[in-house]
């Protein structure tokens, strides 16, 4: 019964580290690097700090040149200098008496900002087509933790990374993206962004200065309506309409039936026909122009001749129609009592 008390007693010294010393009972012992992770730029010091709960000797062990060395009851630091682009290991250890050891690790790595990001490309770009735009990182490193990005007005629209780059130190990388310009990108302002991972989810971002750009385009063909669409008689109003697209805006210019008596609104986009005649009869050429070009497009208009009698205007047809409906039943009204009269004779 004893054995197996004392046998129980063992495993659980096992499972929870706890060692009996002239009848006294001992913690079990913790040793804490508090940085595992350590970005630091190149040729810089940085101060490494460790806590513990057991009063052995602790010391940092490592390859990088160390100083100023500091204890306190549970803490010991020291500064490295990081001049090694490899990753550093460095430990924060303590020996028992026994022999045995525990230590804790940090892992140093050192790194170089951007000297400079530059972007070039053309300001004037043409709507539709390819353009190339470079984004420059002088002096950065390390390559594999960088992320270049292009960006219009703060939207990121092309992204690169360098993860299978292991070239060591500082470097110069170029980056060249092709963009096809469109309409939006007139007056956006463009830049580069690098990007630089120093520990594991912390970025530290440098800016090129930024560009803003103009498209130009030739106009579309333009898009010609009439209203009324159709059945346009003499004396009706019509209106007749241009629309094209074209950076910079379009100018309009007509060609109208000759004779044609019409007006236009100010940028000439519309004609308009207050009264219809036949002279109003016949083709209208729109043509849009800017600078990159000029299209054109054309519409037939055909004014309807009035029937003999027919109204020339809308208020003629509600005279007519009001002497039709109104002033006809009266005279039949009146011509039917007039005949009722006694002493009529047929």
């Amino acid at each position: 019964m004893i054995r197996a008390i004392l046998c129980l007693y063992l495993i659980q010294i096992r499972i929870f580290g706890v060692y009996v010393a002239n009848g006294h009972a001992e913690e079990q012992c913790e040793l804490t690097a508090l940085s595992s992770e350590v970005g630091v730029p190149y040729k810089e010091w940085v101060l490494l700090n460790c806590t513990f709960t057991c009063s052995d000797i602790t010391l940092w062990e490592g390859s990088l040149q160390k100083k100023n060395p500091e204890s306190g009851p549970n803490w010991t630091a020291v500064e490295v200098l990081v001049d090694n682009w490899d990753k550093s290991e460095l430990y924060c250890m303590q020996v028992s008496d026994d022999g045995s050891t525990r230590q804790s690790m940090s892992q140093v790595m050192a790194y170089a900002l951007p000297r400079h990001v530059t972007i070039e490309l053309v300001q004037e770009l043409e709507e539709g087509t390819a353009h190339s735009i470079d984004c420059m990182v002088y002096d950065v490193a390390p390559v594999g933790n960088l992320q270049i990005l292009l960006l219009r007005n703060d939207i990121v629209i092309q992204r690169s990374t360098f993860k299978a780059d292991g070239r060591k130190g500082k470097q110069m990388v170029n980056v060249t993206y092709e963009v096809t310009a469109s309409r939006m990108d007139n007056g956006q302002n463009f830049y580069c962004q690098a990007t630089l991972e120093v520990t594991t989810g912390n970025f530290i971002t440098v800016n090129s200065s930024g560009m803003t750009v103009r498209t130009y385009g030739p106009p579309g063909v333009p898009v010609v309506t009439i209203t009324p669409e159709s059945n346009i008689r003499k004396g009706d109003s019509f209106n007749i309409t241009c629309i094209s697209d074209g950076s910079p805006i379009p100018e309009y210019h007509w060609i109208v039936p000759t004779g044609a008596n019409v007006t236009y609104t100010r940028n000439k986009s519309i004609v308009s026909v207050s009264r219809a005649g036949q002279t109003h009869t016949g083709v209208y050429t729109c043509e849009a122009r800017n600078e990159h070009g000029r299209v054109s497009a054309s519409r037939s208009v055909q004014v309807t001749p009035l029937m003999r009698g027919w109204p020339h205007s809308h208020e003629g047809a509600v005279a007519a129609a009001a002497f039709v409906f109104i002033i006809t039943p009266f005279i039949l009204w009146k011509t039917r009592n007039q005949s009722s009269v006694p002493g009529s004779s047929d």
